[in-house]
């Protein structure tokens, strides 16, 4: 008998005896019969995303050298003096820069300070203020203070003021114990006197009202902001609006966080759109439906800032981050404002206006080398160690949070058999892609250490009692910080609010894999993703390719062949084929450090607080259209 695949043999054959012919049709069916009864005992995870076919460039390789060229052309527009400064300013913002902004020019260069020129973020934050009157910013203040909505910081004669200094003269009129004590309210504080003392400069005379929650604080309805910007743009200021606060906290029989958030889209986006399920989180759907502004057709993110930004046409958010779900505090405004509420981070369509964040002034994660390794010493993993901080368990509604996606995705028993696929790459230069199916048990078990160091503590008992049993969440008790420098790639996600481990971990030996949703002040416009960090996706759909890319998974075959769990010859001779990338993760590490060392110091973080203490001044007066520097 000749082989099944001698196809002209089959032919001849087949044509002189039909019980053969008959034998060769049914053969298929049965073959195919058995596929599918093994896809039953190993189901695959679905393919999410296109594979590159062989011997196309890996879309990691590619990414990475377009952020360095990226990082390069930064470089060449970075302005190098006063002049080139204000121009950039201008023409970045549409106004001149304000006044005394050549002080802070020469005193923030002489300190190194990384950013002189990119403050995409504070701009658009204090767009719409143009178009409300002084007195009106001013009256908004005083309302805040008055109604205990946040904490008061006041610059007077160059000196912040202490608390009981605002009181006796009458600078604020805040009784609330609670904001003079509010860690948010100090670390602004200690952030201004800090200018006032080691740069020895005056600061203007303004009024911050201070976000004393991790959690963001105004929400304006997408047709009010954007009448704000409107006339901003063409130079006019609204009528005087007399309004009181109103904020209001999250209710459990009232909207769905998602539901009061959307109301910063537009009317006719996906988000304000979608049905909203009743227990939202309790059944994540992972889709690359609404990814395509921002991911390689493989679902590598290539684009970290328009993931969030383009929030509003990603309805299937509404279920992927604990903040959509039902975050621990949301006491937000009631869409109406605008209210000058100054926060340490947010999520996209929130319209607080963002300042460096105490965490990261105060040292409060402090990385210490000594505990460091060198990166030879260091395991090739993907680790973390955390809580399932960022909401309030109820029922289910904890499956969908980022930090329980991620453990449960990187801790699925053997038992499961549950298989996934990877794009890999040949160790070629320049890498070309190859993709395999392995079952993600054993590249966990072997690429990844992540795990959660305590329950939950925020909820319905039941509910955090089913998260402790769930199969698929691992707890390991607290550990020491420093295991996180163990490892050559450390995962950073986003918590209740901004993760305020991300600048310890950068400062360190080991590449850092970011995935967030929160925005955060000062980082933004000097970080480049692929080139200082890892940019990871809110789905983690390309998890699996990425530590696959880096690492390799020659270990993950060893292990297999240990287990004695079978791949097929031809999933084994593809696997065998890939390469480990350590290098080029190694370079990430040792530039997210050299960014941590040269931008993320206090003198960075002092020099963005002075220039938003000057736009803040500015906004604030009413010889506000006179206070543009000019050389």
């Amino acid at each position: 008998m000749g082989s099944l695949f001698d196809t002209e043999q089959q032919s001849s054959s087949a044509a002189r005896s039909p019980h053969r012919r008959r034998f060769l049709i049914l053969l298929p069916c049965a073959l195919l019969g058995l596929f599918v009864l093994a896809l039953r005992e190993h189901p695959i995870s679905p393919h999410l995303f296109p594979l590159s076919s062989h011997n196309t460039p890996h879309p990691i390789s590619t990414l990475i050298a377009q952020a360095a060229e990226q990082h390069r052309q930064r470089l060449t527009e970075k302005s190098t003096s006063l002049a080139e400064a204000t121009e950039l300013y201008r023409r970045r913002t549409g106004r001149l820069p304000p006044r005394g902004f050549d002080s802070w020019y020469h005193a923030s260069r002489a300190r190194g300070v990384c950013n002189l020129d990119r403050f995409d973020e504070m701009q658009k934050s204090l767009k719409m203020w143009w178009a409300v009157s002084p007195a009106e910013v001013r009256g908004r203040i005083d309302l805040l203070d008055r109604w205990g909505l946040g904490g008061k910081v006041a610059v007077r004669s160059g000196k912040v003021l202490e608390w009981k200094d605002m009181v006796s003269l009458g600078v604020s009129k805040g009784k609330d114990r609670a904001s003079e004590r509010n860690p948010f309210r100090l670390g602004w504080a200690e952030v201004l006197r800090g200018i006032e003392e080691d740069w020895r400069e005056t600061l203007p005379d303004v009024d911050f009202i201070v976000n004393g929650l991790d959690e963001p604080r105004v929400l304006m309805d997408w047709s009010l902001r954007t009448e704000l910007e409107r006339l901003a743009d063409l130079g006019q200021v609204r009528p005087m609006n007399n309004e009181t606060p109103s904020f209001q906290a999250y209710r459990e029989n009232g909207p769905s966080p998602f539901e009061t958030i959307r109301r910063a889209c537009p009317p006719s986006s996906l988000a304000r759109l979608a049905d909203v399920p009743k227990n939202l989180g309790s059944n994540p759907i992972i889709s690359q439906e609404y990814t395509t502004s921002f991911t390689t057709p493989e679902g590598f993110i290539f684009d970290h800032a328009a993931e969030r930004e383009s929030w509003c046409s990603q309805p299937d958010l509404m279920q992927l981050h604990a903040s959509y779900i039902h975050p621990i505090n949301m006491h937000t405004s009631n869409g109406h404002g605008p209210w000058p509420i100054f926060s340490n981070s947010k999520l996209p369509g929130y319209s607080d206006i963002l300042i460096p964040a105490w965490f990261y002034y105060d040292d409060h994660v402090h990385y210490d080398p000594s505990d460091d390794r060198s990166w030879e010493d260091k395991s090739s993993k993907l680790f973390w160690r955390g809580s399932n901080t960022g909401g309030v368990s109820q029922e289910l509604n904890w499956i969908g949070w980022q930090r329980s996606r991620i453990v449960s995705l990187l801790n699925r028993p053997f038992h499961w058999h549950n298989l996934t696929t990877l794009l890999l790459s040949t160790p070629s230069s320049p890498p070309t892609s190859l993709s395999t199916t392995l079952p993600s048990s054993a590249v966990n078990e072997v690429l990844t250490d992540v795990a959660f160091s305590s329950v939950d503590q925020f909820g319905n008992p039941s509910s955090l009692e089913k998260q402790k049993n769930s199969p698929s969440f691992r707890f390991t008790g607290r550990q020491p910080f420093a295991d996180n420098y163990g490892a050559k790639a450390v995962l950073d996600v986003d918590g209740t609010a901004f993760s305020g481990r991300f600048l310890t971990l950068m400062r360190s030996r080991s590449a850092v894999v970011k995935s967030r949703m929160y925005v955060e002040a000062w980082t933004e416009e000097t970080l480049v993703p692929w080139f200082h960090y890892v940019p990871l996706s809110v789905r983690y759909s390309e998890v699996y390719s990425l530590l696959g890319y880096f690492f390799g998974v020659r270990d993950v075959l060893d292990k297999l062949v240990s287990l004695g769990e079978g791949l097929g010859w031809r999933e084994m001779r593809k696997a065998e084929k890939a390469g480990s990338h350590e290098e080029e993760l190694r370079m990430i590490a040792e530039r997210g450090s050299q960014w941590a060392r040269e931008c993320g110091r206090k003198e960075d973080m002092e020099s963005y607080a002075w220039l938003l203490a000057l736009e803040w001044a500015r906004l604030c007066s009413d010889e506000r259209e006179s206070m543009g520097f000019v050389l």
